[in-house]
């Protein structure tokens, strides 16, 4: 054996004899201690996380219908504005004059009608 390899081989040696049931004892311990801190660590940063979730979630969803519910006072405007312009023309006299010419078939005195026969029209071109 080289000079080299024999002071690795003492050097393990040494470390074999060294080790001390005591210090493997306290040692384990730590690592137990260290496993135990980061499960900890880790169990709080999920209850964080979920606790955020739960919180969260109603306020995101009431936002999201809060947009919806602008959209549809738009156009809830803006169809009151065509339904209050139509009353409007409800009321005028050109409204009611047209609504009585074309469903009551009412006219104005000293007016000619003029009644032509559709139906006629339509058998002579057939």
């Amino acid at each position: 054996m080289s000079e080299k390899s024999k002071i690795i081989s003492l050097a393990d040696e040494r470390k074999k004899k060294k080790k001390n049931p005591e210090r493997e004892e306290i040692s384990a311990r730590r690592r137990d201690y260290n496993k135990k801190k980061r499960n900890k660590k880790l169990l709080i940063v999920v209850g964080i996380v979920l606790v955020l979730v739960i919180v969260l979630r109603p306020i995101i969803s009431l936002y999201m219908d809060r947009s919806k519910l602008q959209e549809e006072n738009k156009k809830l405007k803006e169809e009151k504005k065509k339904v209050e312009a139509e009353l409007k023309w409800s009321d005028s006299l050109e409204y009611i004059e047209k609504q009585a010419r074309e469903k009551l078939n009412l006219y104005m005195p000293g007016e000619k009608i003029f009644v032509f026969d559709e139906d006629k029209k339509e058998k002579e071109k057939k």
